[in-house]
């Protein structure tokens, strides 16, 4: 049982990188925007159907002069 002497320290452990605030909010608005994108083309293709299926069939004509 021999002890090495002079025998150097491991090196630090590297601090964690930081997420920078500015890549996560254009991700929020980018996942946000696109989700908007995505109503709006499901109303335009099927707003139809859902309104009378939701008993709106009232604001029909609204949906029509808004699209």
């Amino acid at each position: 049982m021999t002890e090495a002497t002079g025998s150097l320290l491991p090196p630090p452990a590297a601090a964690p990188k930081k997420t920078n605030p500015w890549v996560i909010a254009i991700v929020v608005i980018l996942i946000v925007c696109c989700g908007c994108f995505g109503v709006i083309g499901l109303l335009v293709g099927f707003g139809e159907p859902i309104m009378q299926a939701l008993g709106l069939s009232a604001l029909l004509p609204v949906q029509m002069v808004l699209l």
